[in-house]
This record gives structure tokens, sequence and C-alpha cells, in this order.
């Protein structure tokens, strides 16, 4: 019977401890190494361009949109470009 990762951890959760502690050893161990996306999304134009890239499927994971501070934005940048 197939379940879902989260309700294994519900019914086994011993097992799903010794899980976890071998994954963590091979990251520690330098065997799995994760992949960052390197792009950047910044403002509100930050916010379309993520959405685009999301929906062509040209980021994976999370797109995460920076939102500026306040006093670090131009009179230029407060416009709204979508």
């Amino acid at each position: 019977m197939k379940q879902r990762f989260g309700e294994h951890g519900r019914r086994a959760p011993s097992e799903t401890e010794e899980i976890w502690a071998a994954f963590m050893r091979l990251v520690d161990d330098g065997k799995i190494k994760p992949i960052v996306y390197n792009g950047k999304y910044t403002g509100v134009d930050g916010v379309r361009k993520g959405l685009l890239d999301m929906e062509t499927r040209s980021v994976w994971g999370r797109a995460v949109v920076e939102i500026i501070p306040e006093e670090r934005v131009s009179d230029t940048d407060k416009r709204a470009k979508l």
C-alpha cells in the first residue's frame, strides 16, 4: 500500500526519524547537494516576471519576490509597471 510521505511520518514517526537522519548524513557527507535557483525578483516588476517564469517552468522550487524597503526605493521605482 502506497502512502504519502507525511502520512508515513504520522504512522511511523521513529522510522521517519531514521530516514531523515540517513538523508542528513548524505547531505553532510556531500553526497547530496542542493540546487539553488539564482534568479532574482525584486519589487512590483518582480511579481510579474516571477509569475511568467513559473508559468513557463523556467524556475524550480519557489519564486521569491523581494519587496524593497521604502527608504531604498527611488521615485521612478514607486510607479507600478504591471
